[in-house]
C-alpha cells in the first residue's frame, strides 16, 4: 500500500495517534507535527512495514511496533521508537531521545543529548541478531 500525502498531512498535526494495520507500506513519512503516536500492529515490528525512511521532525513524537526498512533520523527534541526494527541507518540528534526494545541493523550516529537507550540490539554494546536483520 503506498503511503499517501494524506497520511503525512496527518502527521503534520499535533496531538494525534495513527493507528496501521497489518500490511507493509510504501514511501518516506515525515512527522512534523508534535505530540504524534504512531502504533503499528506488532511488537518488534512483526506485521507492519514500511518500506521508507522516516523523519521525526516536532516533539515528543512516537513509533510503537513497527518495521522500517529504509534510514530513521530522529531530530525533534523528546522522539522515540519502542518495539520496532530499523534496517536503515540511524541518526538520532535531537535532544531527550527514548530507544526501548528496538532491533537497529544499520549504523548508528548519536549526537542527541539527554538520551535514554534500553534493550536495543544493534546498539552498544548490544550486537545486531546473529541470524540478520
Amino acid at each position: 500500500m503506498p503511503l499517501s500525502s494524506l497520511v503525512n498531512a496527518v502527521l503534520a498535526r499535533s496531538n494525534v495517534i495513527v493507528f496501521l494495520r497489518s500490511g507493509t507500506y510504501s514511501g518516506d513519512l515525515t512527522f512534523s507535527g508534535s505530540n504524534l503516536t504512531l502504533f503499528g500492529e506488532g511488537p518488534q515490528g512483526g506485521t507492519v512495514t514500511i518500506d521508507g525512511n522516516v523523519t521525526v521532525n516536532g516533539s515528543g513524537n512516537r513509533i510503537r511496533g513497527a518495521r522500517i526498512l529504509g534510514d530513521l533520523s530522529l531530530i525533534g527534541s523528546g522522539a522515540g521508537i519502542t518495539y520496532s526494527r530499523v534496517g536503515g541507518a540511524l541518526a538520532v540528534s535531537g535532544s531527550d531521545a527514548v530507544l526501548l526494545n528496538n532491533v537497529f541493523c544499520g549504523a548508528a550516529t548519536i549526537s542527541a543529548s539527554g538520551l535514554l537507550a534500553l534493550g536495543n540490539a544493534g546498539l552498544q554494546p548490544v550486537p545486531s541478531p546473529s541470524g540478520g536483520c
